[in-house]
């Protein structure tokens, strides 16, 4: 064999290369000729527009939740005042610091608990003391000021106050007024007060902790005695550094100390934000889903109008001598360049759609919100390419395959004979994208097949409802029946589209006003709207006379006790096998109270009540959902433990409990002989009519300690909430109905042809173009009637399902909506069909006669 073969053979193959890259590239070039000539001819604007829409919801919602996430765990770190927080009520183990500090980790440690401070004066208050290491806090910023200076100027420190000094929260200096040179006795000790506490990064960890702040060194704690036997004083170990540090220590203390310490960190901080996000990113993500199928619609209906039309040229390049796989690639291509010229548009638009979502929402989180990632934008691309694969790509291969003679003969049925497939393939590709939103393989199953059914049942609705309209329609009418029954299935795909956006628009105004407003009606005009805590023992007829006094009735002062539950028959309710959901049960304490009579509002179910001359035995009663929860019979024995004293009784009955009557309420209540001497707090709540502050000024200088709080106002502030939530998913869901509009426009231009001809024969038998205008826009009203009706009968069913089954409120049917719903669906779908269905009413019969398609 010749040596020159093998030298040719290699030559060869770089020039095919070059060849093939030649041709590609040609046909690229092509593509791109023939996509600038599509976009003048309008031929896949809608396409585009659909892409758009879909890319734009998507990027809006993810870079709005992007911001939030990623605020929320860069403030996590803050709230916690570490990366890591070891806590418990008792000491912390020697062993178990001695551990910490041989890591490569930053500590600090401080004490926290409750106690009363004396002034010069002899005056006291009830305070939070906290006892802090040196170098508190490890993340997060501590701002203090001087006790002269405005509190507007402030300096930023980390470390604890020097000894003998105590650092104080602007709430105490004006219980007590205090000055500079002022003492406070504290135990066995006098501090001099020093400098007044801004701002302290983990205060929020403990939400609930209404006392004002007194900060002290920790190397003082010891001296002034503050800290005995049984003393309710949380222990905690902060720890910062490196992930992997952080992440080690954490195994050790979670496989080691399991049931001594609670650990926190960053990944478990502020769970009331994680909540609030999770439920508004799921709220929007639904949005976005919706939008994304519905867009789809529009997506294959513009590709097979696409596809029909591109079905001669197909046929042409084909006898010319291009393979089935060249045309393929060559409409394939045009359709990926739209996607990408959609997606760099829509992601444009996401961003300012979502600065606007971001000033609705940024209020609620009280976040300064950083700048968004790359993952909204790269998610937001994926999704029109996967969303034109599935609802695009089977129709493109079918119109590059189509038979040839078939294409002259003017046959396309092979074409028409995979709506189902296409449909399969669209869902498909819904899916994906919403497990790309949701990281969550069931809830993209459910949400799928959820959205799935409703646009079946409102297209079998839909299309039942348009066959009983043209039966029952008039001579003024028929003529515009008659289309809708002509083009059945894409008027089909037109309600359902209309109706998902109107009706998810109906249901976010009916939770927000109607339900919202059956709670506020759902409550007494007297409901208790004040609260008052932290009320002491000496202070219990003082404070009952201070509201009589001001014509201020009140549910009761009910004494409340601070335990944990411990053993149940005798058992302890934490062991080693003890599930996780056993051991947070068990290092939960409860609020219990004894009483010898019923509380007010609460209504016993089984069992009895005990004696109520203060005879019984020690008895317990439980609220009835608690105590099934748990397995607790009437009978059983239940052991609390409570300043370090257990104390023991028996069950005797079950309660029914109305949570949200803002009554003084509790899990437990026992009679005085199981509680009655035990160290406590008393509670109370009241309803004013007047403003809050000037009933209750002065009240925390003649009690002190005690914590007043307006519910009045916590009640305004949710409702603001719940309007600033559900005006952003409303806004949201408007892309869902800019997407339905796109299904409009790609039926008009589908069916566009169709109606040419209609236009023109019905012009050439004596129609005006008055007449046909009015046909169009009452074929569209109609339409948006029907889907307006659709959407305000199952908004209705399902806010009614809502109210009985989750919220337990009375629900009352609102008119308006439903008047919103049919006439407003009606004007705007005709508005939206006179303008896309506007060139073909105005083109000349002559020329309407000669189109072809």
């Amino acid at each position: 064999m010749s040596l020159a073969n093998p030298v040719s053979v290699e030559g060869a193959i770089p020039a095919a290369q070059q060849k093939r890259k030649a041709g590609w590239l040609r046909q690229f070039m092509f593509a791109l000729r023939s996509l600038g000539r599509d976009l003048r001819a309008g031929e896949l604007r809608v396409l585009a527009l659909a892409l758009l829409v879909a890319v734009a919801s998507v990027t809006a919602v993810g870079f709005f939740t992007d911001r939030i996430g990623r605020a929320v765990e860069r403030q996590a770190g803050d709230v916690l005042a570490a990366d890591l927080m070891a806590s418990s009520g008792f000491k912390l183990p020697p062993e178990l610091l001695s551990n910490i500090e041989q890591r490569d980790l930053q500590t600090a440690q401080y004490v926290r608990f409750p106690s009363v401070v004396i002034n010069e004066r002899e005056e006291s208050q009830l305070v939070a003391i906290k006892a802090v290491s040196g170098n508190y806090p490890l993340r997060g910023t501590l701002r203090l000021a001087e006790m002269n200076t405005p509190e507007t100027s402030f300096n930023a420190e980390a470390g604890s106050p020097a000894p003998g000094t105590v650092w104080v929260d602007s709430q105490l200096r004006s219980a007590l007024e205090l000055s500079v040179g002022d003492t406070l006795t504290l135990g066995a000790s006098q501090f001099a007060v020093d400098k007044i506490i801004l701002f302290e990064p983990d205060r929020g960890e403990n939400a609930f902790e209404f006392a004002p702040r007194v900060m002290i060194s920790l190397d003082d704690l010891e001296a002034a005695g503050l800290l005995g036997e049984g003393s309710r004083a949380t222990y905690t170990l902060l720890m910062a550094g490196e992930t992997a540090a952080v992440d080690t220590a954490r195994d050790f203390l979670e496989t080691e100390y399991t049931s001594e310490v609670r650990v926190q960190g960053v990944r478990d901080g502020s769970p009331q934000m994680k909540r609030a996000l999770d439920r508004a990113q799921r709220f929007l993500g639904l949005a976005s889903v919706v939008t994304v199928l519905l867009a789809g619609a529009a997506i294959a209906l513009a590709v097979r109008h696409f596809a029909l039309k591109q079905a001669d040229a197909s046929a042409v390049m084909r006898t010319l001598g291009a393979t089935r796989a060249e045309v393929i690639v060559w409409l394939s291509t045009r359709l990926a360049l739209i996607a990408l010229v959609a997606s760099v548009i829509g992601i444009t638009l996401g961003w300012f759609a979502q600065l606007v979502l971001a000033n609705l929402l940024q209020g609620w989180f009280g976040l300064a919100l950083p700048a968004p990632g790359f993952m909204a934008p790269l998610i937001g691309t994926l999704t029109a390419f996967i969303a034109l694969a599935g609802f695009g790509l089977l129709p493109i291969i079918q119109a590059g395959r189509v038979n040839v003679m078939r294409v002259l003969q003017r046959d396309y049925s092979s074409m028409d004979a995979s709506a189902m497939t296409t449909a399969l393939f669209g869902f498909v590709a819904t899916f994906i994208v919403v497990f790309l939103l949701s990281r969550d393989l069931l809830l993209s199953v459910i949400v799928v097949l959820g959205v799935v059914v409703m646009l079946a049942i409102f297209g079998l609705f839909g299309r039942v409802m348009i066959k009983g309209v043209r039966s029952l329609a008039g001579p003024r009418f028929r003529l515009s029946t008659a289309g809708l029954q002509r083009r059945a299935a894409s008027s089909t795909v037109q309600l359902a589209a209309f109706a998902m956006g109107i009706m998810a628009l109906l249901l976010i105004s009916i939770v927000r006003i109607d339900l919202l407003s059956a709670w506020e009606q759902d409550l007494p005009e007297d409901a208790p709207n004040v609260f008052i805590v932290n009320i002491q023992p000496d202070q219990v007829e003082g404070l009952a006379a201070q509201l009589e006094s001001q014509g201020i009735q009140s549910t009761g002062i009910h004494p409340m006790i601070r335990a944990r539950l411990v053993a149940h028959n005798g058992e302890p309710v934490l062991s080693d096998d003890s599930s996780d959901q056993d051991e947070r049960r068990a290092r939960r304490e409860y609020n219990l109270s004894y009483s010898n009579s019923v509380p007010a509002g609460n209504q016993i179910v089984s069992g009895e009540w005990w004696a109520t001359d203060g005879s019984a035995p020690p008895l317990l009663s439980v609220e009835q959902e608690w105590a099934e929860e748990r397995g607790y019979a009437i009978g059983d024995t239940l052991t609390f433990k409570s300043a370090g004293v257990e104390t023991s009784a028996t069950i005797a009955n079950w309660r029914e409990v109305d949570w949200e009557s803002f009554q003084v309420n509790f899990f437990a209540v026992s009679s005085p002989a199981m509680l009655e001497g035990l160290p406590s707090t008393y509670i109370t709540s009241f309803h004013i009519d007047g403003d809050f502050a000037a009933t209750t000024t002065g009240w925390v200088r003649q009690f002190p300690g005690i914590a007043t709080l307006d519910v009045g106002a916590i009640i305004t502030r949710i409702k603001s909430l719940m309007d600033r939530a559900s005006l952003a998913v409303e806004y949201v869901f408007l892309f869902t109905l800019l997407a339905g509009f796109c299904v409009l426009l790609a039926a008009v231009q589908s069916s566009r042809g169709e109606r040419i001809r209609e236009s023109a024969l019905l012009r050439a038998l004596g129609a005006s173009h008055q007449q046909l205008r009015e046909a169009v826009i009452a074929e569209f009203a109609i339409l948006g009637a029907i889907a307006g009706l659709l959407a305000s009968l199952f908004a209705t069913l399902i806010a009614w399902s809502l109210s009985q089954f989750v919220f337990e409120l009375p629900f009352q049917l609102n008119a308006w909506l439903w008047i919103i719903g049919i006439f407003g669906g009606a004007f705007g779908i005709a508005t939206a069909g006179y303008l896309a269905t506007r060139r073909v009413l105005y083109t000349p019969p002559i020329v309407a006669l000669r189109h072809a398609n």
